[in-house]
C-alpha cells in the first residue's frame, strides 16, 4: 500500500535501497574527556574559539581533536592572537561551505585558512576609551552558544582589574531563537527557570573553554535583558584570590547602610551591588581630603505637627566645585569627538560615588538689588 501511494503521489516511486548504520562514537564519554582535557591546557582565548566551533556544529569532536597538533604548533610559532584570528577565519569558512568531500579533510582546510588569516589585533588594541573586549555566552533551554569578543562599556569594578578582562564574561539567558525568554501557558515557567537557570547561577556555574565561571553580579539595565556577569577566579598582583566573594566585599561595607534590613531583602541588596557594575565613563581622580561632607537638608513633613517627622529634601543630590566640573568635562572632551563641539560646560553630572548614584549640581546664587 505504501509503494502504491508513493507512485500515485508527486513524490514518485519509493527507493529500494539499504541504509547501513555505523557506530562512530562521535559523542562518546572518552572523546569528550579528551576534548575537555585539551581545552584546559590551551590559553583561554584559543580554547574559547575552539569550543565555539564545536558548539556551532562546524566540526565534530573527532575532527577538532585531529587539529590538536596543528593548533599547538600555530600557538608556539605565531602566538595566541594569530591563532585566535586563524580559528575565527576557520569558523567562517565552515559556515560558508556545505559538508562534502572538501570539508572531510579538516586539517588541510585549516592549514589553508591560517595562511590567509587577517592580521591579529590584541584585546587592548580592539578596545576603545572606557570599553573592553568581552566574551559573550548565551544560555538557552537546551544549549549554550559562544560569541565574541565584543566591545562592552566598562565600569569601576572592571577598570580596577584591567589586566584580567578576559576573566569576566557576559552571560545572557534567552530562547533558542536568541529572543528574550517568554512564558508559555503549557509550560511551568517558574519551575523551569528555577531548575535550568537558577541552578547555574546559585550552584554549578558555567564551564566555558575548560574553565569554571561563577555568577558575579548584574546591572539594573542589563537585568531587563536577562544578562548578568560571570567570572572565573584569578590571582591579583598581591597574590590574593579574586573571586565573586572577594569583589563583592571590596565594594564597601553595606552593614553601615541606614537601611538596617538591607541584607534581608535580596532585591535591595542586589540593587546596591549593581551600582558598581553600571556602565560608566572614567572621570578624574580626587583625594580624600578634597571631599567635604555636607549634612542633608531635612524639612518637617507637617510644620504644625512636629511629631510627624521630617523628610530628606536633598536625597541623592550633592554639590560640585566649578574647578572639578571643568576638569571632568575637559577629560570627557579629550576622549569624545562629539563633546568637542560643545562650547559650554554642563552644570550637572550623574556620578557613582562610594556605591551610590548621585547627581552633582553646580549651584550659583544671584543677588539683585
Amino acid at each position: 500500500m505504501f509503494h502504491t501511494l508513493c507512485r500515485i503521489s508527486p513524490l514518485g516511486d519509493a527507493l529500494h535501497s539499504t541504509y547501513h548504520k555505523e557506530y562512530r562514537q562521535l559523542f562518546s564519554k572518552e572523546i569528550m574527556v579528551q576534548f575537555d582535557s585539551w581545552l584546559a591546557l590551551l590559553d583561554f582565548e584559543v580554547a574559547f574559539q575552539v569550543e565555539k566551533i564545536v558548539r556551532d556544529a562546524g566540526v565534530d569532536f573527532r575532527e577538532i581533536l585531529a587539529l590538536r597538533r596543528e593548533i599547538g604548533d600555530l600557538v608556539r610559532s605565531k602566538g595566541v592572537q594569530h591563532t585566535v584570528s586563524a580559528l575565527r577565519s576557520f569558523h567562517c569558512a565552515l559556515e560558508k561551505y556545505e559538508r562534502g568531500g572538501y570539508l572531510s579533510h579538516i586539517p588541510a582546510l585549516f592549514r589553508t585558512i591560517q595562511q590567509y588569516a587577517p592580521k591579529p589585533k590584541s584585546l587592548a588594541e580592539m578596545a576603545f576609551d572606557d570599553t573592553f573586549s568581552c566574551y559573550h555566552v548565551s544560555v538557552t533551554p537546551t544549549a549554550m552558544k559562544l560569541s565574541g569578543p565584543f566591545q562592552e562599556r566598562s565600569n569601576r569594578v572592571f577598570r580596577r582589574y584591567s589586566d584580567h578582562h578576559s576573566c569576566f564574561i557576559r552571560v545572557t539567558f534567552e530562547e533558542e531563537t536568541r529572543l528574550q525568554l517568554r512564558f508559555d501557558r503549557d509550560v511551568d515557567g517558574a519551575t523551569f527557570v528555577k531548575k535550568r537557570y537558577g541552578t547555574i547561577i546559585r550552584e554549578t556555574g558555567l564551564e566555558i573553554a575548560g574553565r569554571w565561571h561563577f555568577f558575579l553580579a548584574y546591572s539594573q539595565s542589563a537585568l531587563k535583558e536577562h544578562s548578568v556577569w560571570f567570572m572565573r577566579p584569578f590571582r591579583n598582583e598581591d597574590g590574593d584570590l579574586v573571586d565573586p566573594a572577594f569583589i563583592i566585599d571590596s565594594l564597601g561595607d553595606f552593614g553601615n547602610s541606614p537601611d538596617s534590613m538591607l541584607f534581608y531583602c535580596p532585591g535591595r541588596y542586589g540593587a546596591r551591588i549593581s551600582q558598581a557594575f553600571t556602565s560608566t565613563d572614567s572621570g578624574v581622580s580626587i583625594r580624600p581630603e578634597e571631599i567635604r561632607e555636607v549634612p542633608d537638608i531635612e524639612v518637617p513633613k507637617d510644620p504644625d505637627n512636629p511629631s510627624a517627622g521630617k523628610y530628606n529634601f536633598t536625597d541623592g543630590v550633592g554639590t560640585i566645585s566649578p574647578e572639578l566640573m571643568k576638569e571632568i568635562w575637559d577629560t570627557i572632551r579629550a576622549r569624545r569627538r562629539s563633546a568637542r563641539r560643545v562650547t559650554f560646560y554642563p552644570k550637572c553630572y550623574q556620578i557613582r560615588f562610594q556605591g551610590c548614584k548621585v547627581c552633582a549640581f553646580l549651584f550659583t546664587v544671584c543677588f539683585q538689588n
